[in-house]
């Protein structure tokens, strides 16, 4: 698999401010990475600098082996999707689509053939002679998805493009946007601050704060095993505990800053009292029998009911930690209860420093 993108060392300042800091990043052909991150994270400034709208202040950007740091957005072979779709009002479904290959002098016909199977592919092949008002916000992204991809650009980059929509429709758009660059073998560049966005349609996702990247892996690998505290908890729900942990006896404990002594399965390499991030996900504690030999002692503090899933505040002496369990249509737990706590020895995490 050949290089699509790639950003060597790419950083762009606007005053003193960096918005994207030494930025290296190599995206395979056929891929689909999202870049994700929170607002003023670096992410859309680094999608506009592929795109060819903003200029990096130092560094290089590669297209297909090609340095095109200093070349204009219309000679750089990418197609764009914005959140708020970009349609021409007075125009049909038809000639949105066919906008880019009329830019490009092409014929009537082949136009004309080229519009009617993009608008195939992305299901709207009866649409064609509507105009945008007429359709759904689903409806007219899809309609900037085909007119994007119509001219067969070599990457497809995509800002935000479902954050205008409801949460259903939102869904509905994560597996056809999916379908499609997987039909079409696009290499694809997302960006997003949700995700559940990201890791349900992403090859790759690379994790930004502060225009760096935290980490960049398979969505699993990110879940499994963060490199850091802000990456478990940017992915999802994790319990971050600040300790440090001793070993006694051959017996591993890790002794968080609330004071919580929490039973290891095997001593650890660094030494006794090495301070340390401990992570463990809310759906990897289960509810134990008392003479577990691994188990805490916990009180219930809060108990929230989602339906599938009923998720739980508990307080083990001074540490606080949240439990996620599956509804198994017995009683949920209740407020005061006294109850036991274990997880399995992998799933519990350690990461260097004693602070997140």
């Amino acid at each position: 698999m050949s290089t699509a993108v790639e950003f060597r060392n790419v950083t762009k300042r606007f005053g003193d401010f960096v918005a994207v800091d030494d930025l290296s990043l190599s995206v395979e052909k056929g891929q689909f990475v999202t870049l994700l991150g929170s607002s003023g994270s670096g992410k859309s400034t680094s999608l506009m600098m592929l795109a060819g709208f903003m200029a990096p202040t130092s560094g290089s950007i590669f297209i297909d082996g090609e340095d095109v740091t200093g070349v204009p957005p219309d000679r750089r072979n990418i197609g764009l999707v914005y959140q708020n779709y970009a349609l021409f009002p007075h125009m049909t479904v038809a000639a949105n689509v066919g906008f880019p290959l009329k830019m490009r002098h092409m014929s009537k016909s082949d136009i004309s053939e080229r519009v009617r199977a993009s608008l195939e592919k992305v299901r709207l092949g009866a649409f064609a002679d509507r105009f945008p008002a007429q359709l759904s916000g689903g409806q007219q992204q899809r309609v900037a998805l085909a007119r994007a991809m119509i001219f067969e650009p070599a990457i497809l980059l995509m800002d935000e493009p479902l954050g205008a929509l409801d949460k259903n429709l939102r869904e509905e758009m994560q597996v056809e946007i999916k379908r499609i660059q997987q039909d079409a073998g696009i290499t694809t560049i997302y960006v997003t601050h949700d995700q559940e966005e990201a890791m349900s349609m992403s090859d790759n996702v690379v994790v930004m704060s502060g225009g760096k990247i935290e980490q960049a892996a398979p969505p699993a690998e990110l879940y499994e095993q963060p490199r850091n505290a802000f990456v478990a908890q940017f992915i999802g729900s994790a319990n971050v505990l600040l300790g440090k942990f001793n070993t006694t006896d051959g017996q591993a404990s890790f002794v968080s800053d609330a004071g919580a002594s929490l039973p290891l399965a095997v001593p650890l390499p660094d030494p006794s009292g090495t301070r340390k991030t401990a992570i463990i996900r809310p759906e990897r504690i289960r509810f134990t029998v008392a003479n577990d030999p691994n188990a805490i002692k916990a009180v219930v503090e809060t108990v929230l009911f989602g339906g599938t899933m009923i998720r739980y505040a508990v307080r083990a002496g001074e540490q606080r930690l949240d439990v996620v369990a599956v509804n198994d249509g017995n009683p949920p737990r209740h407020t005061g209860e006294l109850v036991h706590l274990a997880w399995d020895p992998k799933d519990f995490l350690l990461v260097d420093g004693g602070g997140v």
